[in-house]
């Protein structure tokens, strides 16, 4: 059985290779150490490297995916979201444009973020319509609400709040 020329290069590498760091870690040997490959015969029957067979007689075909799943998600329809508390901003929810809405504290106007763009609208909450917002999102996703930051996901919104005694309690609607 003849070599090929990759398995000659692959013999002589390893020896030099083997050399070298016999050199190097028995310095006072001076004369090389030979045969350190030693090659296996093979019966005559064996293949040096088997045939692998596949499984399957033909490859799978590719799935091509139709175009409704391959869209973002900001331009998915949203899922109806049945908060009677955000009836005032529902709205700028609808629009497909908006990706979020951010109320920054009692009685303070709201920032809308569409298409990138942030925009103050005249639209205000006071605190117990806040209260009254957290409170349905809580009971809605059976997250507990208390002091500090309070994160959940109702359909297709990412809420994330922080509440405070001394400021108020502010948040922030993503969608996702």
């Amino acid at each position: 059985m003849e070599e090929s020329p990759r398995t000659q290069f692959l013999q002589e590498f390893t020896a030099a290779l083997l050399n070298e760091v016999a050199r190097r870690q028995f310095p006072q040997e001076k004369a090389p150490i030979k045969n350190l490959l030693v090659k296996p015969e093979l019966p005559k029957n064996i293949q040096p490297f088997p045939v692998i067979r596949t499984i399957l007689p033909h490859p799978l075909p590719l799935r091509r995916m139709p175009p409704q799943e391959m869209q973002p998600r900001s331009q998915m329809p949203m899922q109806k979201i049945e908060l009677a508390t955000l009836a005032k901003i529902s709205a700028i929810l609808s629009d497909p444009a908006t990706s979020s809405i951010e109320c920054p504290g009692p009685d303070k106007p709201l920032m809308v973020s569409r298409r990138g763009l942030v925009q103050s609208i005249p639209l205000q909450f006071t605190t117990e319509e806040i209260t009254a917002i957290m409170t349905e999102i809580s009971k809605k996703t059976r997250i507990p609400l208390g002091t500090g930051v309070f994160k959940a996901v109702l359909g297709n919104l990412l809420i994330t709040a922080v509440s405070s005694e001394f400021i108020g309690t502010r948040f922030l609607l993503q969608k996702k």
